[in-house]
Order: C-alpha cells, then sequence, then structure tokens
C-alpha cells in the first residue's frame, strides 16, 4: 500500500501534488471508523525537471522547501520501483 495518492498534476510544470497520510500507529479500530473526522494528511510536491542525462526528480513541501526524511526517500524508493524494468 502506497499510503498516498494524487491530489493534481501539472504537466508544463513538472509538479505532482501528493497527499499522504499522517502515520499514527497509536490509533484505535474504532477512531479509524471515525469517517467525519479529517484525516492528518501532508501534501507533498513531486518536481520532476529535464537534465541533460535524464530527469531530475525532487520532494517538497506545500512552500516548495526541499524535503529530506523519511517519508520523501519512501516516496522516490516507490517511484523507482514502478519505473524499474
Amino acid at each position: 500500500e502506497q499510503g498516498y495518492d494524487i491530489e493534481d498534476k501539472n504537466r508544463q510544470t513538472g509538479q505532482v501534488y501528493l497527499n499522504i497520510a499522517e502515520d499514527d500507529s497509536s490509533s484505535s479500530m474504532l477512531s479509524s471508523l471515525s469517517f467525519w473526522k479529517k484525516a492528518d494528511t501532508s501534501v507533498y510536491v513531486l518536481v520532476l525537471q529535464a537534465v541533460e542525462n535524464g530527469v531530475e526528480v525532487r520532494v517538497l513541501d506545500e512552500e516548495k522547501n526541499r524535503i529530506d526524511n523519511k517519508v520523501s526517500k519512501e516516496i522516490l524508493a516507490d517511484l523507482f520501483a514502478q519505473l524499474a524494468p
């Protein structure tokens, strides 16, 4: 399971907006049934930019600051795994 979904994408700018559910391992099954509550999510922006020998992929927050954390590394690993032959 990916743990995120695509919120929006802009092919002209090479940006993909992802909604990522916050990890809440302490939540009980009963609290997960509270569908009326808004889920805690973060928005991450994947930026794909053509470079001389390929494509550069960066993970940014909503304010376009570079993110280098566990979640961003998981996003990139998942993306590369899907692109691998």
